[in-house]
């Protein structure tokens, strides 16, 4: 009943919903919450930013740009408000959450998840400057950057992607933020990192060429059909079918045979991708004719 409470708030638009709604990014209990809607008591994190959002007006966002920024609220307080703002995706709260980057941690992170959600073009500078501060945890800032997608970050992408003292997990992020933003600039040093001893920079590796569908992956891709590790082989088939290039039709055709693949699924995927045939399915002798009957249009000289 807790949820229909603060759902109801945000529904009615009771300008008295504001107040409880707001105190309860404190943690404390809502015992107004009995005489605007069902139930009482502690809310959800999830149900005080839904109700607070469909409340949005000028004076609540005011609100909650200025609870964020009053250094004497508590650091809970002050990176709820930031959550608040950022489902709120009001690009009046931009500067603010730019200006909390200099905080803390734990309100750091917070405007950054913020950002990342409004999307906001001025936020990809300031982003950058924290992914360049080896001391901070960049990890959240470079997931924001992917989602933001500009191309302005792609340079101090693969400058920490290069750096040999950063943390692996923040650069399996720049991995996957790179494929996310979709600049070809990426495709050689994600190709490079295909030789990578971990497995997870590997399989983000590879996820990520097929974001970018650049041509240039595919005979590397091809290399990793028969890698022993687990679904290495999968993932570099799924990308060989997103990249659509018709040189790895042959090799892709030999792993649609009964008993001799543990990828015919997506094999055949892959295939019908690149080809378009959706009519054949798992049948490798009709691939084999179709791919007879075709290869020199798709690959002349071949």
């Amino acid at each position: 009943m807790r949820g229909k409470a603060a759902f109801a708030l945000g529904e009615i638009g009771d300008p008295r919903a504001v107040d409880p709604l707001v105190e309860s990014l404190k943690g404390r209990k809502l015992d107004d919450l009995v005489s605007l809607g069902e139930g009482k008591g502690m809310i959800s994190r999830d149900e005080q930013a839904t109700a607070l959002t469909k409340l949005k007006t000028d004076a609540l966002v005011s609100r909650l740009i200025g609870i964020m920024g009053d250094g004497g609220n508590g650091e809970r307080f002050r990176l709820r408000a930031a959550e608040v703002l950022g489902e709120m995706r009001d690009v009046r709260a931009v500067e603010p959450l730019i200006g909390a980057l200099k905080d803390g941690p734990l309100l750091r992170d917070g405007a950054i998840e913020a950002l990342e959600k409004i999307k906001d073009l001025r936020a990809v500078e300031p982003l950058i400057g924290v992914v360049k501060k080896s001391e901070l945890r960049s990890s959240p800032a470079i997931r924001a950057l992917g989602e933001i997608g500009d191309t302005r970050a792609v340079e101090p992408l693969l400058d920490l992607l290069k750096d040999a003292n950063r943390d692996p997990g923040e650069k399996q992020n720049v991995v996957v933020a790179l494929g996310k933003i979709g600049d070809r600039r990426a495709v050689e040093p994600l190709i490079a990192m295909l030789h990578a001893r971990e497995w997870g920079f590997v399989a983000c590796s590879i996820e990520a060429l097929g974001q970018l569908g650049d041509p240039r992956a595919v005979e590397s891709l091809m290399g990793l059909l028969k890698d022993r590790r687990t679904n290495i082989p999968r993932k570099a088939a799924t990308a060989l079918g997103k990249i659509g290039d018709f040189r790895a039709v042959d090799l892709l055709i030999g792993f649609t045979e009964r008993n001799k693949s543990d990828i015919r699924t997506e094999a055949v995927e892959a295939l019908e991708t690149i080809t378009g045939k959706k009519d054949i399915g798992f049948d490798t002798t009709a691939w084999r004719a179709w791919w007879d009957k075709n290869k020199a249009q798709h690959l002349p000289g071949r």
